[in-house]
């Protein structure tokens, strides 16, 4: 069947992948945790720290049987669904036969076995993740697919070589940031990485992907920018019934910030670098990073 040979090539991430001559250990795992409805193995894993089968995984024509933590067994035409659920530092898979099966925390990948059961099963996988991990998991999709020549007529230069590289180097950095600022510097790279693939005039269903992914963007900002607009309005309403002896909208700010244990009469008085501690604080209590901050600020001083 045409990738699941690449698939489970791809499967292991310790132990040893047996695909063609068979050890004798596969025995101890049929006996163990596999079935006498075995008919043809198509391939074992052995995970076992003395390689005698007694963790690892089967996977046959009709099932895959596999005892890491305890034994299960899926047969193919048992399956009703499949849900892949992807986040930043976790990946969970959920098969659902007669019973709700949870992947987790597997020493194999784990989604080329929800790919393998795909594909054995005939049943689509239900991707769920955020649309910052979408922006995380599908521009390097897009990227490998243009190294790897899968765009048919599109011929790359050495610049735009060099893009697809920056693209991998910012993704790299990207990742190893505060959630916060993750999100906003994601947000920035579907944008440049849209507008490149625009460029090369490609697409495809990762791309239709990415490009709802920006609407959702779009859509986000402009509720942000109503809101900063609406606040700003506040604030300017605010200063002019200040400057005309009404007080009562600054004091009521105060008294709100004050609430939020913010201090404005002792943020005049402080040093740089106990003021560079307040805004991190403020970051991190309202969950926005210094760039939004920023954003806020610079839309005060305009």
């Amino acid at each position: 069947m045409e990738g699941l040979q690449e698939y489970i090539n791809q499967l292991v991430i310790q132990g040893m992948l047996y695909t063609t001559q068979l050890p004798a250990s596969v025995s101890s795992a049929i006996y163990l945790y596999g079935s006498n409805d075995i008919k043809n193995v198509v391939a074992f894993i052995d995970v076992s720290e003395k390689c005698d089968g007694t963790r690892g995984m089967i996977i046959g024509d009709e099932g895959v049987y596999f005892h890491f933590k305890n034994n299960v067994s899926i047969l193919y035409k048992d399956i009703k669904e499949l849900f892949l659920i992807i986040k930043r530092n976790h990946i969970k898979g959920k098969v659902k036969t007669n019973e709700i099966i949870v992947l987790e925390d597997l020493p194999i990948h784990l989604e080329s076995f929800m790919k393998i059961l795909s594909l054995m099963s005939d049943v689509d996988i239900n991707i769920q993740m955020s649309m910052y991990q979408k922006i995380a998991y599908y521009v390097p999709v897009v990227l490998n697919d243009l190294e790897n020549e899968e765009y048919e007529d599109v011929l790359l230069d050495s610049m735009q070589i060099k893009q697809i590289n920056d693209f991998k180097g910012d993704l790299e950095v990207i990742n190893k940031m505060e959630e916060q600022d993750y999100q906003y510097e994601l947000e920035t790279l579907c944008i440049k990485a849209l507008q490149f693939f625009d460029d090369l005039g490609l697409d495809s269903e990762e791309i239709d992907i990415l490009l709802d992914v920006y609407k959702q963007i779009e859509e986000k900002n402009q509720k942000e920018e109503d809101m900063y607009e609406n606040a700003k309005k506040y604030y300017d309403d605010m200063m002019d019934n200040y400057k005309h002896g009404d007080g009562s909208m600054f004091n009521n700010v105060k008294s709100i910030m004050s609430s939020m244990g913010i201090d404005l009469d002792n943020l005049k008085d402080q040093s740089p670098d106990e003021m560079e501690k307040t805004i991190n604080d403020i970051c991190d209590r309202f969950h926005i990073s210094r760039s939004q901050l920023e954003k806020v600020v610079n839309k005060f001083r305009h």
